[in-house]
């Protein structure tokens, strides 16, 4: 099912699938391969029905699908660090400074 937007046209990110315990009356939206939010945080999909009688009726409706970030990133050191210490410093004495960030999308995902 090609999508609305072009990051859905492009990866086909979600197809139909028709329920066979319901005949021709209900349909699954499901996902073609794994979504994450750090790329696309909503999708809208324009889905379509149509009938074979000899008046041709259709409806469309849209479909809106937000994302829920989860903590699948992992925390990184920005810099790779390497200090000198002099021998004999005080207890308390400062050797350096690190920082790490995370690229989860919300909080607290990204503490």
């Amino acid at each position: 099912m090609p999508g609305s937007t072009a990051q859905t046209n492009k990866f086909h990110t979600f197809y139909l699938q028709q329920r066979p315990d319901n005949g021709d009356t209900w349909a699954d939206i499901k996902v073609n391969h794994p979504l994450d939010y750090e790329s696309i945080k909503e999708y809208n999909l324009t889905i379509r029905v149509e009938n074979n009688g000899a008046q041709q009726l259709a409806s469309e409706a849209t479909v809106y699908i937000m994302l829920e970030d989860v903590n699948d990133e992992i925390p990184l050191f920005t810099e790779r660090e390497q200090e000198t210490v002099l021998e004999g410093e005080p207890i308390g004495t400062k050797v350096t400074q690190v920082n790490a960030i995370d690229k989860d999308g919300t909080f607290p995902n990204n503490q």
